[in-house]
This record gives C-alpha cells, structure tokens and sequence, in this order.
C-alpha cells in the first residue's frame, strides 16, 4: 500500500514538475522569438533610415541604385527587398528579390513564394501631405532558423528532464514516506504481537468457560449467563484471528507464493467444506471449475480468500438460494468466481464493501457473527498477490465476487 503511495507521489511530483518545465520553456522559447523579431525591426528601421538620404520628398525621386552601390553591405542589405509606391500604392521603383507588389500592414509577416517575410512600411510625407510610401521586406529565415533550433534543444532536453524528475521524485518521496512507513510498521507489528498476546488468555477462557457450562448441566443448573460469556469469547476469538491474518494478508513477507499452485483443487476443497454447511441451511453449492487452473500464489491465503467469500454469500443468501463457485483460466491471469443469488448490496453500500468493520447490515452481521474483516482480508489477500477483486451486485438480484489472480 505505501509502495504504491510512493510512486503516486513520484507521479504527481514528475508530472508537475515536468508541466512548469513545459510551460517555462513555451514562454523561453516566445520570449527568443519576440525578441528575435524586435531585433529584426531594428535592423529594418536602420535600414530606412538609410535610404531616406537617396529619395528627395521635393522631386518625389529616388536613386536605389546608387544606394545599393554605396551602402549596400551586410547580409540583410544583401537580401532586402524594397520598394518605393505612390500615394495610390503603385509601384514606382523596386530593388530586390523580394519586393512587393502592393503594400503590405507595417510589421506584419506574409508568405511569398514559399518564403516568409517580414515587412517594414514607412509613409513618405512632403509638407504634410503623403506622397508615397516606403516598403522595406526581408526573409526571416535566419530569425526562424534559430527559433527551430531552440525549440528542437526543448524536445530533446524534455525526455532526460521527465527522468531527472523522475529519479529525483522518487528519492523524495521515499523520504518523505519514511517516517510514515516505519509508523505503520510498528502498527502491524503491534497488532500482530497483540493478536497473537490475546489468542492465549481467550482460548484459556474459552476452554473454561466450556468447562463450567458442562459442569452445571453434570448439576442440572442452567445459566444463560455462562452461554453468553462463552459466545462473547467465541467471536473475540474470531475477531483476533481476522485481525492477525488482516495484517499478515498486507504484509508480503507473511506470504509463501509457489509456481505452478492447483487453484482448481484449492477451490474444490473450500466447497467440500461448505457442503454440509450450506445443506443444513437449504442452500444448492455448485461447484464449476475448469481443469488444470494453476497460479503463482500462497495456497494457504488464497483458499482462506475463497472460504471468506463463500461464508459472505452463505451469511446472506436465504434458505433455498444457490451459490456458484467457478474457477478458470485465461492468458496471464486466472479468475475466481463466487455468485449467489441473495439479498444483494445497495449501490450505495458498494464502493465501501472492501473497507475493515464495513458492515451493509450491521445488526445482521453481529448475529452471525461476522467480523466487518471477512472482505477487507480477501482484499488484502488478493492485492498482495498483485491481484483485484470486484463485485456486482444490486438489491434483490444477489451478488457476484470475482477475484483475479497473475499466473506468474
């Protein structure tokens, strides 16, 4: 239970740290692409800046050639396209590959033949009336080569960050369980020392309480008193018992597991058990298992998980119902069944069937005698062996226990 805590805190841990980390790198990686692109405008409006000497506002003229002789140097004077438009947005004089037809929005980017590009527009202004307009285009190819790059190291890194917080989660939480796990060591401990402290006292009282019954009949002197201490003792004892075997079933160093077990044979016996039991009160125990069920189990555990789900549907199945016990076989798994034909559970009762002194009826169940442990220890035996148990039930239709174990 606390390994499967720990790795749920390893989980949550990796995959929130991992998110920040996502979300930390999106906003790297738009904070270089703003930044890339404001460094880009720079370089665009440096570059207006000097062609506003080679076009006279007064004779609305211009001169790109003689610029493009004396300035032109550089990678993005190289590959700048530019154009120079009237009022009306007309072309009058373009330089470049990549100049455009028409005016475009100021820093906006477009695509023209497969090349995206960032474009500058200036309005040309003489005495306070436009004359023109100044368009400035150059590829953003290195801007978006950087960009690719960075954000290719992002989705490289991410695989070996996931395990650097993985591993780093894991040892975290292994800290952080410590204490809890040495806590809830000591609990089982205690608990187990303490049933095993209580068996010896109860069974002694139970053996004299036995005693002393008999010895008043031998006297014709009856007592209800002494039939009342004796059942008292009796389910004390029980209760102790499923307490002890409630913390051996969580604890797997109490558990033998062979290969090869004949859970068949297993689940033949605890139905010849319940034969008479179930006969004396009217109920037809039917027994359905398939040949050669073999699992990796502690035969000894799973045969007490079987008995306590045929004692359940016994307890609550009434006089002339059923009980069907099936057993068989699938890949990488084996699956046990117990169905009655019982009062049921209310849906309501179900998600809490499994929990320790859960009773659906307690009035009931301290009638006849149960514990409140009986599910909690088949839970208990099932999930140690890396198994679940599940059931089906409704009110008036009975109720269906399946049980799957790991062949190996």
């Amino acid at each position: 239970m606390l390994l499967g805590s720990k790795w749920r805190i390893t989980i949550v841990f990796t995959l929130l740290a991992t998110a920040v980390c996502i979300v930390l790198g999106i906003g790297a990686q738009e904070l270089f692409d703003s930044r890339l692109t404001e460094a880009l405008d720079v370089e665009l409006g440096a570059l207006a800046g000097e062609l506003s000497e080679f076009v006279n506002l007064s004779t609305e003229t211009s001169d790109l050639q003689t610029w493009h002789m004396t300035r032109a140097r550089g990678a993005l004077r190289t590959v700048a396209g530019i154009g120079l438009y009237d009022a009306q947005g007309t072309p009058v004089e373009t330089y470049g590959d990549f100049a455009l037809s028409q005016i475009a929005p100021d820093k906006s980017e477009l695509i023209q033949h497969g090349q995206r590009l960032r474009v500058l527009s200036r309005k040309l202004q003489y005495r306070g009336q436009l004359i023109g307009w100044l368009q400035i285009t150059v590829p953003t190819t290195s801007r978006d080569r950087a960009i690719n790059e960075f954000s290719h190291l992002l989705h490289l890194s991410l695989p070996a960050v996931f395990i650097g917080f993985l591993i780093t989660g894991y040892f975290f939480a292994g800290w952080t369980i410590s204490p809890i796990e040495q806590a809830y060591g000591r609990l089982k401990r205690f608990l187990a020392d303490a049933g095993h402290e209580l068996k010896t006292p109860l069974t002694i009282a139970q053996t004299h309480s036995e005693a002393l019954e008999q010895e008043l009949l031998d006297q014709s002197i009856t007592s209800s008193r002494v039939e009342i201490i004796r059942i008292s003792l009796k389910r004390m004892q029980r209760l102790v018992e499923d307490l002890v075997l409630l913390t051996q079933s969580e604890a797997r160093q109490f558990l033998h597991p062979s290969n090869d077990v004949e859970v068949d044979q297993i689940v033949r016996a605890v139905a010849e058990d319940f034969k008479e039991k179930c006969h004396a009160k009217e109920i037809d125990l039917r027994c359905d298992v398939a040949p050669h069920v073999r699992a990796r189990c502690d035969p000894e555990f799973v045969r007490r998980a079987v008995s306590n789900l045929i004692e359940n549907a016994w307890r609550y199945t009434e006089p002339g119902g059923n009980i069907v016990l099936s057993a068989s076989s699938f890949p990488k798994q084996v699956k046990i069944t117990v169905e009655d034909n019982g009062i049921g559970i209310p849906a309501e009762a179900l998600p809490h069937l499994f929990e320790r002194f859960y009773r659906v009826e307690g009035s009931r169940s301290r009638k006849d005698g149960g514990s409140g442990l009986g599910l909690a220890i088949v839970k208990g035996i099932v999930e140690a062996h890396g198994g679940k148990v599940s059931v089906q039930s409704s009110p008036g239709s009975g109720s269906k226990f399946t049980v799957t174990l790991p062949t190996g």
